[in-house]
């Protein structure tokens, strides 16, 4: 069922304003309204940590089945472990990408076969000039008399191949800029990090075990951060402090009792017919 709910003001002094929150925090039936912006140091921190924490339990929570999951590990505190994990998915993901490139450049330079580049690079520095061309095979006649041509592949009447000679010319032909390695080296970079990734997503799968630290220190940081956004949202005036907020109508009583015990200045009212409060359901 929908609980009826009321608006509520606590009045405090300013030096009391953070044992009022901890007494409104323990009663746990205010739904705080700012009276300002909450902002800060100490609110971007929690909230930094807090972003951490969701991220590194989102990533857990896709990364599958853990190796040994019904142990917890201990070793590192929550916002250690949250880092630890994000930086895994974070080298992972960079991994990945840098794989996935490496796929396209193999498949894209396979059938120009394997060779150096810096060797090509050399020869082009010892006055020997070398290019790979791509172009139609009806343009191989026009080859400059000085250069040779040599012809690595025909596709769908396109040619690709190397052109030499011993000057540097101004080649005829589409030019095709070298690699940075050579396809040997490309297969090799790739199974290297294959092994790499193997092994990252396997930290990761171990890393499930602090699962449950970093849900208990999820727990902690959203509740001091709740605080903090509530203590810093507070309307001040002179040596008082004041929050407004809403509260279920059953909670009246509770809330003026501790008003009376921590000497606040508190007030109760029915919500006006143009304001509306949160929705709070409640099973029957």
């Amino acid at each position: 069922m929908i609980v009826p709910m009321k608006k509520a003001a606590v009045i405090a002094r300013a030096q009391d304003a953070a044992s009022a929150l901890e007494g409104l925090r323990d009663l746990g039936v205010l739904h705080v309204e700012h009276q300002k912006m909450p902002q800060g140091a100490s609110l971007d921190s929690l909230r930094e940590e807090t972003a951490l924490l969701r991220e590194a339990l989102h990533i857990l929570s896709v990364t599958g089945v853990a190796l040994d999951s019904a142990k917890s590990a201990t070793d590192l505190d929550g916002s250690a472990a949250a880092r630890h994990v994000v930086d895994l998915h974070k080298r992972l993901e960079h991994l990945k990408d840098y794989a996935s490139s490496l796929k396209s450049a193999i498949a894209a330079w396979e059938p120009w076969g394997d060779f150096d580049p810096a060797a090509i690079t050399a020869l082009q520095s010892r006055g020997i000039w070398v290019s790979l061309f791509q172009a139609p095979a009806h343009e191989l006649k026009k080859t400059p008399s000085d250069a040779a041509v040599e012809v690595l592949r025909r596709d769908r009447g396109m040619v690709y191949g190397v052109i030499v000679s011993p000057r540097k010319i101004e080649s005829p032909f589409k030019e095709i800029a070298l690699p940075k390695m050579g396809l040997g080296s490309m297969r090799a970079r790739l199974r290297e990090d294959q092994g790499k990734i193997a092994n990252l997503e396997a930290s990761l799968r171990r890393a499930l075990a602090y699962q449950r630290i970093l849900s208990q220190a999820l727990t902690l940081r959203e509740a001091s951060l709740h605080f903090e956004e509530a203590r810093l949202g507070m309307g001040q005036e002179g040596e008082l402090v004041f929050i407004t907020g809403f509260i279920p109508a059953d909670a009246e009583r509770g809330l003026l009792d501790a008003a009376r015990r921590h000497a606040w200045a508190a007030a109760v009212m029915d919500l006006s017919p143009d304001e509306v409060g949160p929705t709070l359901l409640r099973n029957p």
